[in-house]
């Protein structure tokens, strides 16, 4: 969810709530993967399957309107889930310059 936050509201790239949250759920699952790693090949279909409830939770919180969420997760967030399932620490930030 706060890679879609990231991702929809750029100007709050530099949110560190929102980063600290994402390097948390990183670490996670890295765990997660190293007790189980049969479970890798599992996360982006789980992903895909609870994006409509990020969808909503993204919408009441913040002022993003729904119907300015993609339905279909957005490339750049496929390609960050991507970079923390290979064990990365370098994300695709969504900035301009």
């Amino acid at each position: 969810m706060h890679l879609m936050k990231v991702e929809l509201q750029p100007e709050r790239d530099e949110s560190r709530s929102w980063w600290s949250t994402i390097i948390e759920q990183r670490d996670r699952i890295r765990v997660a993967l190293a007790d189980a790693p049969s479970l890798r090949q599992l996360i982006p279909g789980v992903v895909h399957d609870e994006y409509p409830s990020v969808r909503k939770r993204i919408a009441l919180e913040t002022n993003v309107a729904r119907e300015s969420i993609p339905v279909r997760l957005p490339p750049r967030v496929e390609r960050n889930l991507a970079i923390a399932l290979e064990g990365g620490d370098d994300f695709e930030l969504n900035r301009t310059g």
